[in-house]
């Protein structure tokens, strides 16, 4: 007997991908917008996190954003070397190569993306919802808690009834030093 594969449809991606220390909404548009846009078609979108209101305050939900870097380490045995791959990695052509093969977005400046959808999108997502990734050892303090609740929703643990029991004690961990 043939097994019939389902396809949902409606997919919220990021949740699993930052639960698993991939990157969140980036990582998953940019790998996967190709065979989401093919399976969805027209119902496929990008959206900001919604805003919320909080003790009669709305406020706009916010994603981390990542940044891209190419360097080259001053101890470098082949300086020459280093500094010419570094420079081809961060150009036009190896970074239109790279999105056209993976959709990973530029951060070149001068490569356009205006003709596709998704990327503006995503762009947009990024540059107006988004704050920066902060670079600080508390930032661990965030990944093992979030993998744990998004495991504990999968697998049911967290209901509608005690969700905010659950994302309060979630929010207990992280913002609490393992130290202490």
């Amino acid at each position: 007997m043939k097994k019939e594969r389902l396809f949902p449809d409606y997919i919220f991606e990021s949740s699993w991908e930052v639960c698993n220390k991939v990157g969140g909404i980036y990582a998953v548009l940019s790998t996967r917008a190709k065979t989401l846009k093919e399976k969805l078609g027209d119902n496929m979108g990008v959206a900001a996190l919604p805003t919320v209101t909080i003790d009669g305050k709305e406020g706009q939900m916010k994603s981390f954003i990542g940044s891209k870097a190419i360097g080259v380490n001053p101890n470098a045995e082949n300086q020459q070397v280093a500094m010419a791959l570094a420079a081809y990695l961060a150009g036009e052509k190896a970074q239109t190569a790279h999105y056209e093969m993976r959709n990973i977005l530029p951060s070149n400046i001068n490569i356009s993306l205006a003709d596709d959808p998704i990327a503006t999108a995503v762009t947009n997502v990024m540059t107006d919802t988004s704050i920066m990734q902060p670079l600080c050892k508390e930032m661990g303090n965030y990944w093992s808690p979030a993998e744990n609740m998004g495991k504990n929703i999968q697998s049911g643990e967290v209901t509608k009834d005690n969700a905010a029991e659950k994302t309060e004690e979630m929010n207990t961990t992280m913002n609490t030093d393992v130290a202490e």
